[in-house]
């Protein structure tokens, strides 16, 4: 059976911070140096300056909000009309309507009537001319255009009194006409008005463009982003062609991929040390930061048990299906080189046995190490060393097998230490001795837990005793020694069950986190 998905290529928050810490000094030197280059770019770029002419509408033909808006989008889109602009580039040298339409910009001011016009140059005076030029030619357009619309109106109402006052009848009529033209008389000399200047263009003191220090931590930020994704992606891709290169050489399927507990950061601990030490007005907030802490850190450990169990999950598939129960069965965990890496995943297959009601006894060959104790929570002696000083004075092995608490299936027997005489299990005729008392123990399955199999004797040793065998090989495991601990284990007619693979310092574990399998 294979890892599932989610196991083959996730990456845990640990195994990324340290790659980022291994990648630290690349990522400050790109994400510096593009920074640097963002500023001294801005810098260099020629000063762009913004000025603004406000006009106010005093007296806006609207009967309801919606109409004065409509009316005020009217006027702003008249503003960058043609002959706006062509009027205002006749008083501005050097000027054109098409470079007033890339330079000027117009909007409504929130919550005034006020229309804003923006102008736009490398220049701080010509932006101020060019957007007062602009408004002076909008409110003089505009003025000239209600003037000529008044006056032809008044030519038609003097064309219509003109045959009427020889009409004494019609004398009333004549009358009124004379009144409306009084009043387009009185609107011309106000044409124009509602629509004033109410704040001439400055020139303004700093160009709004370029802001280099602004850019620069822009470009900081984007570059420490674009870092960090692009190590994050990269970790992915060497983890999934590790695991798979590691599969492949085994010559068996990858049967899990165990991820490590996130640590606990400087972070997370200057900050319930500075709790402790805090005054109380301020220990109550801390406290508040601190909880939130702890429980996102819960969350993430949470979430990789799961990814644990169903890793672990697929290795007690792998191996029950091999493996079925009914007759007794040795299974070695070792790993290929140094490092004690075996014994998360000896512990793991053991307590799933054991919860699958089959009589366990899971031992450590790597007596130096007390990784399988501490897993498993056990005393880490005595153990398999005291034992073989029983064998080394010509009595009997008689091991003395400690159950784990709360499973009554599963024993274990530690290491116990390093051995006086510094042999251990090489003394000839010790291995025979101790597969001869655990012959009828009455365990329907024997885990071992043994030392690098490429570096250590007591692999090999162990190995021959074994029905079969399973790799426990780090994420950094080379191609090259996974494939030459196969071969080994092909030499010593040894059953490969498969390999699991799990990140450096996986057995630093933290207490009580052992994933747990269902019964």
């Amino acid at each position: 059976m294979g890892a599932g998905p989610q196991q083959e290529h996730r990456i845990d928050p640990g195994r990324l911070a340290q790659a980022l810490r291994d990648n630290a000094l690349a990522i400050a030197l790109v994400v510096t140096g593009l920074t640097l280059c963002t500023y001294a770019i801005a810098s260099s770029a020629a000063k762009r300056y913004r000025a603004t002419a406000r006009i106010a509408a005093s007296a806006a033909p609207h009967t309801s909000p919606q109409d004065e808006v409509r009316w005020l989008r009217t006027q702003v889109a008249l503003v960058k009309g043609a002959p706006v602009l062509a009027a205002a580039a006749a008083k501005l040298p050097g000027e054109s309507r098409s470079s007033l339409a890339g330079k000027v910009t117009t909007a409504i001011a929130p919550d005034a009537d006020l229309i804003e016009i923006t102008a736009h140059d490398h220049d701080a005076r010509g932006a101020a001319a060019i957007a007062n030029a602009v408004a002076a030619a909008f409110l003089s357009r505009r003025a000239e255009n209600r003037r000529a619309a008044i006056a032809q109106s008044q030519g038609a109402l003097e064309a219509q009194i003109a045959p009427l006052v020889a009409m004494p009848d019609r004398a009333p009529e004549v009358a009124a006409l004379r009144a409306r033209v009084d009043e387009l008389v009185v609107a011309a000399a106000g044409a124009g008005t509602d629509l004033q200047l109410v704040q001439p263009a400055q020139a303004p003191a700093r160009p709004y463009a370029p802001r280099p220090l602004r850019a620069a931590a822009g470009a900081f930020l984007a570059a420490l982003v674009a870092a960090v994704l692009i190590v994050a992606l990269r970790e992915y891709r060497r983890l999934a062609a590790s695991r798979r290169e590691v599969a492949r050489l085994a010559g068996v399927p990858l049967l899990a991929a165990l991820p490590a507990y996130p640590p606990v950061s400087p972070w997370d601990r200057g900050l319930e040390a500075l709790e402790a030490r805090a005054p109380s007005r301020l220990r109550e907030l801390m406290a508040g930061v601190a909880a939130r802490r702890r429980g996102a850190q819960a969350a993430r450990r949470e979430q990789v048990r799961a990814v644990a169990e169903d890793g672990l999950r697929s290795l007690l598939a792998a191996t029950l299906l091999t493996l079925p129960p009914g007759a007794r069965h040795v299974i070695l965990v070792t790993s290929p080189g140094r490092g004690r890496h075996s014994a998360q995943v000896a512990a793991g297959l053991a307590q799933g046995l054991a919860r699958a009601g089959e009589e366990t006894l899971v031992l450590s060959s790597d007596v130096a190490s007390p990784q399988l104790a501490d897993a498993l929570g056990v005393p880490a002696g005595p153990g398999l060393v005291q034992a073989l000083e029983q064998a080394r004075t010509g009595t009997a092995v008689r091991l003395r097998a400690t159950r784990v608490p709360g499973l009554d299936s599963l024993h274990v027997v530690p290491g116990g230490g390093r051995p006086d005489d510094g042999i251990g299990l090489v003394r000839p005729g010790v291995v025979d001795a101790l597969f001869g008392a655990l012959r009828d123990a009455g365990y329907d399955y024997i885990v071992v837990d043994a030392p690098g199999l490429l570096v250590a004797p007591e692999g090999c040793l162990v190995a021959r005793a074994a029905d079969a065998a399973i790799l426990a090989c780090p994420e950094e495991c080379s191609p090259e020694e996974a494939d030459e601990a196969r071969r080994a284990l092909e030499r010593l007619d040894v059953r490969l069950l498969g390999a699991v693979t799990l990140p450096a310092g996986a057995a630093e574990e933290p207490a009580g986190e052992s994933p747990r399998l269902p019964r």
